[in-house]
């Protein structure tokens, strides 16, 4: 038997202190602060990802949801 997916498509946007917020380099897995995020260049900037998005939501000051919707069941074949 199938196991089924649910599709959450979801957007808005947060406001957190920048001490809270950690982002992650991509290539070296160095992780830092907002703080020290915000003091790089553009370009240095593009190589960082925020590290756990969830915390970021859970942990934000402000924020809207602009959209949540939930879509069609798929089906999904597991090995």
């Amino acid at each position: 038997m199938a196991d089924h997916d649910i599709i959450v498509d979801f957007s808005g946007w947060i406001g957190i202190d920048s001490k809270k917020l950690m982002f992650l380099h991509m290539e070296t897995m160095e992780t830092i602060s907002g703080d020290k995020w915000i003091q790089l260049s553009e370009d240095d900037r593009a190589d960082y990802i925020v590290e756990d998005v969830i915390a970021a939501i859970r942990d934000a000051e402000d924020g809207e949801w602009n959209l949540i919707d939930i879509a069609d069941i798929v089906e999904i074949e597991k090995n």
